[in-house]
């Protein structure tokens, strides 16, 4: 089912994930999600992410970013100089928005429940891996993926369109992994950060030409 979620992250998971069974999760996750998370944007509106979460693929070039500004974050907790605790922390960052799309439904519009739909599916792909494996593991590493992945919305977490009530991050890996989807959908900072870059170029320049 989700045989193209698996190729679109394949790379990313080569050069970011090293420990065997966080893979066999991973992929094993991708595999049972609906491949229109792969094809379609990261916004059905548009209306806060950048123009890189637009278009075909923009649901797997918003994850990739979210997980790039968390790995810039990590630096910065000794907890994360543990490899599993970094590996895991990033394929939340992959895994967190594998169910805003459902083929079976309109998919010109993302599913506000989507944190909670994709974090009953790693729980489900772990306890599948376990029984399978015979390992509690998988059980165990899923359950902290799934945390991660189900509080993601933060304080964003109601919607009027929805009588569902998301839940919020409690611990601060989750409040990383929400703050960095946070900055990933910010339509004006590459923008800006373009702007600033053009400012700095001239300014190099004026120096090299005194």
């Amino acid at each position: 089912m989700g045989k193209k979620l698996v190729e679109a992250f394949k790379t990313y998971l080569d050069q970011n994930v090293t420990i065997d069974k966080i893979r066999k999760l991973t992929d094993a996750v991708l595999e049972a999600a609906d491949d229109a998370n792969a094809e379609h944007p990261a916004s059905s509106s548009g209306k806060y992410h950048p123009v890189s979460d637009m278009g075909p693929g923009g649901n797997v070039r918003h994850a990739k970013l979210v997980a790039e500004i968390t790995k810039v974050m990590m630096r910065a907790d000794e907890f994360f100089d543990d490899k599993r605790n970094w590996e895991l922390t990033v394929v939340s960052c992959v895994l967190h928005d594998i169910c805003k799309y459902d083929s079976t439904k309109d998919v010109s519009h993302t599913q506000f429940e989507h944190p909670i739909l994709a974090a009953e599916l790693i729980k489900k792909v772990g306890a599948e891996l376990k029984e399978k494996e015979n390992d509690e593991v998988y059980v165990n590493m899923a359950y902290v993926i799934a945390l991660n992945v189900e509080t993601h919305m933060g304080r964003w977490n109601t919607s009027k369109y929805s009588d569902i009530e998301l839940p919020r991050p409690k611990n601060d890996v989750q409040k990383l992994v929400q703050l960095a989807d946070l900055i990933s959908a910010n339509k004006e900072l590459p923008l800006t950060m373009f702007a600033y870059a053009e400012e700095a170029e001239k300014e190099l320049k004026n120096i090299d030409g005194k």
